[in-house]
């Protein structure tokens, strides 16, 4: 048996952004949340963050990412978790990859991403450029698999450059009239394998889950 903890979205406001905070993270619950995963037991294998680590939108100033993305890493390399043998693997967001709210994927943030966050990927083998999907740059270290004892772990990248995700799924599930259904525990064989997909945006989960949230 293992265990792998997933969780995204851990960066303030615009408003909220000040001289002394290069990651522009979330730095309180951040430290919490690592020391937290630290001290579990029995602990985890696989930590998943999903995107959204830091605020971004920094509209072609790249070296701004550069530096809110190396902030982001010193919090994470001074934890507890960093030393806990837990493995860490970083997942872009919209807020890494795209130049400001409403905007588009620039190349260049991702070419930073995959330089800065390399020790923080978990596979190379996801579809270079060009292919069956066209794609603008290549892919591979951003959308990639692997196994790990009998579970088969998808990391997917939603927001390539030219192939943002987000608004063909908010529109695409309305159109198609797709309705949410939870299937619970009960359903699950632990006999059987199963695959993990993590990724920032899933193609469903926000625009169907979001408006039925209490």
């Amino acid at each position: 048996l293992y265990s792998f903890v997933v969780i995204g979205g851990c960066r303030v406001d615009k408003k909220d952004i000040y001289d002394n905070l290069p990651s522009t993270a979330n730095v309180p619950e951040l430290k919490q949340t690592f020391d937290d995963v630290a001290s579990l037991q029995p602990r985890p294998d696989y930590f998943f963050f999903l995107g959204d680590l830091v605020f971004g939108y920094t509209k072609w100033d790249t070296s701004m990412l550069a530096s809110e993305l190396n902030g982001w890493k010193d919090i994470y390399q001074n934890s507890e978790l960093a030393k806990s043998g837990i493995k860490m693997v970083t997942i872009p967001g919209n807020h890494e990859f795209v130049t400001a709210h409403g905007g588009d994927v620039d190349v260049a943030y991702e070419r930073i991403w995959t330089r800065l966050m390399a020790p923080y990927s978990a596979g190379s083998n996801g579809p270079g450029k060009g292919g069956e999907d066209s794609l603008q740059t290549d892919e591979s270290r951003l959308t990639y698999s692997f196994d790990y004892k009998k579970t088969h772990f998808v990391v997917l990248n939603t927001d390539a450059a030219g192939r943002d995700c987000m608004g063909a799924a908010y529109w695409g599930t309305r159109l198609a009239g797709i309705r949410p259904r939870t299937i619970g525990l009960d359903r699950l064989d632990p006999k059987r394998t199963y695959v993990f997909m993590s990724n920032h945006v899933s193609n469903l989960d926000p625009p169907v889950m979001l408006p039925l949230i209490p």
